[in-house]
């Protein structure tokens, strides 16, 4: 149970508990391949509940890959929502989108903002949160971690959230500092994201929260937890040259 394959399958389903998946071997044509029978029988055991299926194929050759392909398809089509029609205000708001993250300089909307440019879409009241769920889903935005009382931000571009994180876990020279001892100092915030918009700072410390990157350190008290006002950054334990 603690090979790799397994604790990549435990990670899928702490993640998501209804997860249906498809197994796949890769050198089919190579000799390597357990018996498939037997394989199925001993991962349909461990994942009852979650197995979909055993596809043994070839990287190599492209044996039995038309079969896999076609089992991913089926698994899709059987999706909740699939092959339900969206309404067209949707499609307006996406192609809006678009053209806003084609902007370098736009980098984000705000959660009053977003609901603006929806609504100007066409969107329904009911249909925002509809809206937003699926496109962040799709990967088109990436909705922020909200905090207390306020509503998410919305990035436009996932993919920049590389630079935001880039800023807290590299080997750098230049930002390494910014993670002295494996430690995020919050006070420290605006320069570690400076080049960022100022009211982000504290999402993206929560993205990094919600995330797993980060552990926010506090002290547990009878009457609730005291903050330390820093966040513990596994990956730069090793990073940093030990600096207070």
């Amino acid at each position: 149970e603690a090979e790799p394959p397994h604790a990549y399958v435990q990670d899928v389903l702490d993640a998501n508990p209804d997860a249906r998946i498809l197994f796949v071997t890769t050198k089919a044509d190579e000799g390597f391949a357990p018996p498939a029978e037997d394989l199925a029988r001993r991962l349909r055991g461990a994942y009852s509940r979650n197995f979909s299926g055993l596809h043994q194929v070839s990287a190599k050759s492209g044996l039995h890959l038309s079969e896999l392909v076609a089992a991913l398809v089926t698994e899709a089509e059987s999706l909740p929502h699939m092959g339900q029609e969206l309404p067209a205000s949707y499609l307006t708001l996406r192609s809006r989108i678009e053209e806003l993250a084609s902007d370098p300089a736009q980098f984000h909307l705000s959660s009053g903002e977003w609901r603006q440019e929806a609504q100007d879409a066409g969107v329904s009241e009911e249909g925002l949160a509809t809206a937003l769920d699926l496109f962040h889903e799709w990967g088109l935005v990436l909705r922020l971690p909200a905090l207390a009382g306020d509503g998410a931000p919305v990035v436009l571009r996932p993919r920049d959230l590389a630079d935001v994180l880039g800023q807290v876990i590299t080997s750098h020279v230049d930002m390494v500092g910014h993670c002295r001892d494996g430690l995020l100092r919050h006070d420290e915030l605006d320069q570690v994201w400076a080049d960022f918009d100022k009211g982000l700072r504290p999402y993206f410390l929560e993205l990094m929260h919600a995330y797993g990157l980060g552990i926010p350190l506090r002290i547990d008290v009878s009457d609730g937890g005291v903050e330390l006002g820093a966040t513990l950054i596994p990956a730069m334990l090793q990073s940093t040259d030990g600096a207070a």
